[in-house]
């Protein structure tokens, strides 16, 4: 695909997309409106529509001059993986992966929001997922679901127990799966329920073959756990087994194993935790990479703006070839090759997505802490890529990181025996 882009200025300052967090933007006018193609937000009021008019507005003035060059829309040739794999597909290898492990496994239901709930509708709707599912005061050896109380309702001492290598514990809120009268509520929450339990059962066992995903044999990849300050490693040793180890910053702060400290990663943030820009780290047939984000955000092609422009019923979303044509760079798991680093961005699955997009994918770099990326050495980076194109991380969409980082996380949260 062509991944179009904004720069002003350099090639690496792109045209940034407001991003919201954890929160949806406002209804209001001009460049912070949602990006939305329907009636009521015509394109010409979104923010992508209002960067687009800026730029025109610029170009138009500055006509023959040099900022005209300054302010175009970069392209840049990007490989693309995941373009024919649909969002059902891959959701359905995760719910068949889940289905055929708990066919014959038992599962406790545990009310741990002292209100003394029915739960008994919640072991009816595993019913047919489980081989047993049961109620029970506190947890016990094997698969838990505890309904809690969010943070913000419960004034005790925290009741959120931690899994351990006997003992699988998946927290679920009271509000995402009990109506008020008792009844079930939030299917797909429990359903990811279901699926967390079964990625813990895997850090437990170290492997990954009930999730049905593979891994990449002698590949390294380490997270540092800044609340904690230690370095979570996970090696594979074939496609479906890996080994885990950690290093304590404070305990074996000249550990070997550890390269963050090696590197020299680390730096002291406000909390004065000793934090990482790096995401995760990669060792492959023996070089380190760094995965981070950068200050880049994929932009749609312009001519969207101009299509919708002529027709404002346009709907781009409807088909595979639209989203190829003024999506790219939104859309599937995106990389390149660019002055010695390997950059890519991860959107949204979409062969004839029926949403709306918010906002600018971000676009993330890979370093090599040995010296600049050839493209011979680029490939096995885009094979570590391809571990992106799984859906059990982000329930029902891609990752945007490669899926040993969930790995990782849930060693760092589990007493886990090493």
């Amino acid at each position: 695909m062509t991944i179009r882009q904004c720069r002003k200025m350099t090639d690496d300052c792109y045209l940034k997309a407001p991003l919201y967090k954890n929160e949806k933007p406002k209804a209001i006018d001009g460049a912070m409106k949602n990006f939305a193609l329907d009636k009521n937000t015509p394109f010409d009021h979104s923010k992508y529509g209002f960067a687009y008019q800026l730029l025109s507005s610029f170009n138009s003035c500055y006509e023959g001059t040099d900022y005209v060059s300054k302010l175009s829309f970069k392209e840049v040739k990007a490989k693309t993986i995941s373009a024919e794999e649909t969002s059902m597909k891959l959701n359905k290898r995760v719910t068949r992966a889940v289905a055929d492990f708990f066919k014959d496994k038992k599962v406790h239901l545990v009310d741990q929001t002292r209100k003394e709930l029915d739960l008994a509708p919640v072991a009816e709707y595993f019913a047919d997922k489980t081989a047993e599912a049961t109620c029970i005061e506190q947890v016990k050896e094997g698969f838990n679901i505890v309904v809690v109380l969010p943070p913000k309702d419960y004034n005790g001492k925290d009741p959120y127990q931690r899994s351990n290598s006997k003992c699988l514990i998946q927290h679920i809120y009271q509000d995402n799966c009990l109506k008020k009268n008792g009844q079930i509520k939030g299917k797909s929450a429990l359903d990811n329920s279901l699926k967390e339990l079964l990625v813990k059962y895997c850090v437990v066992n170290r492997t990954v073959k009930p999730l049905q995903v593979k891994g990449m044999p002698n590949a390294e990849f380490h997270y540092w756990e800044k609340g904690t300050g230690t370095c979570w490693s996970l090696k594979f040793k074939d496609e479906e087994t890996f080994e885990l180890a950690k290093s304590n910053q404070l305990l074996d702060p000249l550990s070997e194993n550890n390269p963050f400290i090696e590197h020299g990663l680390l730096w002291e943030d406000k909390k004065g935790r000793m934090t990482s820009d790096y995401e995760l780290l990669a060792r492959i047939d023996g070089e380190l990479y760094g995965i981070k984000q950068s200050e880049l955000r994929t932009m749609p092609n312009k001519s969207l703006y101009y299509k919708t422009i002529e027709d404002p019923e346009f709907r781009y979303y409807r088909n595979k070839t639209g989203l190829d044509e003024y999506m790219s760079g939104i859309v599937y798991e995106n990389h390149w090759l660019e002055n010695g680093r390997v950059k890519y961005n991860v959107g949204k699955i979409g062969r004839g997505m029926q949403t709306t997009i918010d906002k600018g994918s971000v676009v993330r770099i890979i370093n090599s802490f040995s010296g600049d990326i050839l493209e011979e050495e680029a490939e096995k980076i885009y094979r570590m890529l391809k571990m992106t194109e799984v859906t059990f991380v982000k329930y029902k969409d891609l990752t945007v990181l490669p899926y040993p980082l969930k790995l990782l996380k849930e060693a760092a949260r589990i007493e886990i025996e090493l």
